[in-house]
């Protein structure tokens, strides 16, 4: 029996938010070719960590622990839920994996939201060439621009005349200055179906 745990379960809205997963072997028998996919709102986005988990093997009584970073849009109680083709196999075929877990979402202390950044969130340079692939992709030319507006950047003063080199530009320009998440968190907003855990 597989067992899924978060911890901690209570967030803050608006606050980029470093949980852990705990997944659990609680039966007698080894689970084999585990596969676990989120299934989250609009409300709860996962930003580093990965929507879905592969496991080979998890032994009785071994447990694994997974990093997430994860932001919440909304206050009140959001699910962290499975995709219903999470799964794994043990010597009765394969099963099912089902979890919902509620999370606390609460208004951020002021003093928090006003609060000028300081730690942020470092990325390798394999997940920033993954996320210039997707904005690329996911955005044509105009919609690239209203990205940048909204995120109350100059989309003219971006070098570059493509497609490519604007999306280059953009991520440059967001980790100069310290707005890597805010690009994220506004790609999930405006392209929700897309994959933007790194």
């Amino acid at each position: 029996m597989i067992k899924i745990d978060l911890k901690p379960n209570e967030l803050s809205k608006g606050q980029y938010e470093n949980v852990t997963l705990f997944i659990s072997n609680e039966g007698h028998v080894p689970c084999r070719d585990l596969y676990i996919e989120f299934d989250t709102s609009r409300e709860l986005f996962i930003t580093k960590g990965g929507r879905a988990i592969s496991k080979n093997l998890l032994m009785p009584n071994q447990s694994e622990e997974r990093e997430l970073t994860m932001i919440a849009k909304e206050c009140g109680t959001l699910w962290f839920k499975s995709n219903p083709s999470s799964h794994y196999w043990n010597f009765e075929g394969i099963q099912k994996l089902e979890f919902s877990i509620p999370l606390k979402v609460t208004e951020t202390p002021i003093a928090e939201s006003t609060k000028e950044e300081t730690d942020p969130v470092e990325f390798h340079h394999s997940e920033i060439v993954r996320l210039c692939s997707l904005i690329e992709a996911r955005f044509n030319f105009n919609e690239l621009s209203d990205l940048c507006f909204q995120l109350g950047i100059d989309f003219e003063n971006l070098e570059g005349t493509t497609k490519k080199i604007k999306s280059q530009e953009l991520i440059k320009f967001c980790q100069r200055y310290n707005k890597l998440k805010s690009l994220i968190e506004k790609c999930c907003e405006l392209r929700p179906l897309a994959d933007w855990s790194l």
